[in-house]
């Protein structure tokens, strides 16, 4: 009786839990794309929850996902759980219920699909046993946290805590494969025999798997005079590492992951460039650009200040230098194939003060630069 009262009180504590985190979960949604919104909420998992040694459902099993998204139980009937509205990405379920082993499998939900996942637990025997163990650095010794420990035949997944070490509880006394797995690691495998009603050891030393890099260098020139161009901005796709070109037009990206990227140059005053390249282990990788110089055209009008009337022979230079000219007899003057960039425009003329005006240059239209000028 005393079993019983306690596993009401937990499923009634579980019931409120699950509750007022649907209730806190609720909030505006105006900020939410609606359609998105359909989406997302038409993605879920379901399924059953099955007694390995009679093959009935589990009722009132409690259903967890990894990363978190929702808690369910399972039907007081029929077993099955729904979880609505996981999102897209990898999930591990884990279905947890008083008197039997904890089991977990991973699923990979899409986009405004229901995907199925049955879960089947045993039944927690009267003779279980425990594995225990640390998993580390066979270089270092330093411990390994979040190591995926699976076993054969499947129990349930856990994962190393930040001391590395694990504990797989309530398992039935027979020989077992445990394997440990961790990025960056080789994986490692090995046996074990658990004892009824004992405790097994299983430690494990996973080896660092040595990192498959090249590096990715070049140079980048224009076309105009061949010559490198500085603080050009290199990035790659997928992103690695973002440099900018040194004063010769050269750039070093070191130590990348190999695989096939896309390799992308970009400068102001210069057409975007991008390059598919494959990075090889071991390899230096050359992607060279030629960036076409983008230019525009400065044009203006020259005006007195006192009546308006347009000024001939006034003299206009550029700095940066472009070229060096006159306006003609409405006043006007148009420079053509300027490169893009920023540019400040000077006016002289006799018997009036010289002038200035800051513009930018873009490739394309015409950029206007009128001056008024005062005597």
């Amino acid at each position: 009786m005393k079993n019983i009262i306690v596993s009401i009180g937990f499923f009634a504590v579980l019931l409120l839990f699950v509750s007022s985190c649907s209730d806190s979960s609720s909030g505006p949604t105006n900020s939410i794309n609606e359609d998105s919104l359909k989406a997302v909420s038409k993605t879920a998992i379901s399924g059953k929850v099955l007694d390995a040694s009679t093959g009935r459902p589990i009722s009132l099993a409690v259903l967890t996902t990894n990363p978190s998204t929702s808690s369910v139980l399972s039907d007081s009937l029929t077993g099955s759980f729904f979880l609505r509205g996981t999102g897209v990405g990898e999930f591990t379920i884990t279905a947890q219920k008083v008197g039997y082993t904890n089991v977990s499998t991973k699923v990979k939900t899409r986009i405004g699909d229901t995907i199925v996942a049955n879960l089947v637990m045993n039944p927690i025997p009267t003779n279980a046993g425990r594995i225990r163990g640390v998993v580390r650095n066979a270089s270092t010794g330093a411990v390994i946290a979040q190591a995926n420990i699976t076993t054969k035949p499947s129990t349930y997944s856990v994962v190393t805590d930040s001391k590395g070490e694990f504990r797989i509880d309530n398992i039935n006394p027979i020989e077992y494969k445990i394997t440990a797995e961790k990025g960056g690691f080789s994986s490692l495998e090995r046996s074990v025999v658990v004892g009824a009603n004992k405790e097994s050891i299983a430690d494990f030393n996973l080896s660092p798997v040595a990192p498959t890099v090249g590096v990715l260098t070049g140079k980048v020139t224009d076309n105009q005079n061949d010559t490198g161009v500085a603080e050009v901005n290199i990035t790659t796709e997928p992103a690695t590492a973002s440099v900018k070109t040194n004063a010769n037009g050269i750039y070093t990206i070191p130590n990348i992951p190999a695989k096939v990227y896309k390799v992308i140059a970009v400068r102001t005053g210069f057409a975007r460039q991008e390059k598919t390249i494959t990075i090889t282990n071991g390899q230096t990788t050359i992607a060279d650009f030629q960036l076409l110089l983008q230019t525009g055209s400065l044009v203006g009008e020259i005006r007195s200040g006192v009546d308006g009337k347009p000024l001939d022979n006034a003299n206009i230079t550029t700095n940066p230098p472009t070229v060096s000219l006159t306006t003609d007899a409405s006043g006007t003057y148009s420079i053509p194939s300027v490169p893009s960039g920023k540019y400040t425009v000077r006016v002289t003329r006799a018997g009036f003060k010289a002038a200035a005006v800051d513009v930018t240059i873009n490739g394309g239209a015409p950029t206007t630069a009128n001056v008024v000028m005062v005597p």
